[in-house]
Parts: structure tokens; C-alpha cells; sequence
């Protein structure tokens, strides 16, 4: 829509990723990927740890070319799978993974989450 999003590397620990998204000198959006390995795949998997599009530039291209950046380094590191958690509700999103192939995994598995409880507590 007029506006050239640039995804710029701005870490690459090596166990994720971080990207920010500009529209000329303003800051639009981020994502953030984790690496881990996955013994049910056999290999790394990325993890879409956070992607966020600041309001007024979502629907514009913002989160399609974090995604592809973010895409691109899962496949420099040989990742076999893309993960991320949505809520059901959040329809944009959901359309936006789904052009990217992910799709919901409907083989009977929830999340189980949880805080990490101090050592003596």
C-alpha cells in the first residue's frame, strides 16, 4: 500500500532472532523467533516467540515481511518446523500464519503452561 517495509536483523543469538520493522525512520513492528531442538521433528524448530504490528500498519505488508525474514532464517538454520501460539479469536493473525502454511494441530494435544517455581518454595 505504498509503504516498503524492511525487516532488519537487529540480533541472531544462536538461539533466535530478532527483527524490527520500519516504515522509513518510524518503528512498526518486531518479531521474535527461538530455536530449539524438537525430538518429534528431529531437528531445530523455530518458534514464533512474539510478533507485533503496531495498529495503524497492520493489514499494509508489516507482519508478511517480518514473517518472511523470519521464515528465511528458520531455513539458514535448517529448521524442520515453524511453531506459534495464537489465540483462537484473533482472526488476522490466524489469516496471515495461514499464508505461510501453519495451520491449527488438531491431534489432540493442549498447551500445558505453568511459572517456574523458586528452588525451596
Amino acid at each position: 500500500m505504498g509503504r516498503d517495509f524492511v525487516p532488519v536483523n537487529a540480533r541472531k543469538p544462536p538461539l533466535g532472532a530478532l527483527w524490527l520493522a520500519h516504515a522509513g525512520v518510524e518503528s512498526v513492528g518486531h518479531a521474535v523467533l527461538s530455536v530449539r531442538y524438537s525430538m518429534e521433528f528431529g531437528g531445530l524448530i523455530g518458534y514464533i516467540h512474539d510478533l507485533y504490528v503496531k495498529p495503524k500498519y497492520r493489514g499494509m505488508g508489516a507482519g508478511s515481511a517480518l514473517l518472511a525474514a523470519l521464515y528465511a532464517e528458520c531455513q539458514s538454520r535448517s529448521c524442520k518446523s515453524v511453531q506459534v501460539e495464537v489465540g483462537d479469536s484473533n482472526t488476522r493473525a490466524l489469516a496471515l500464519y495461514s499464508q505461510f502454511g501453519l495451520e491449527s494441530a488438531d491431534d489432540g494435544r493442549i498447551l500445558l503452561a505453568g511459572a517456574l517455581r523458586e528452588a525451596g518454595a
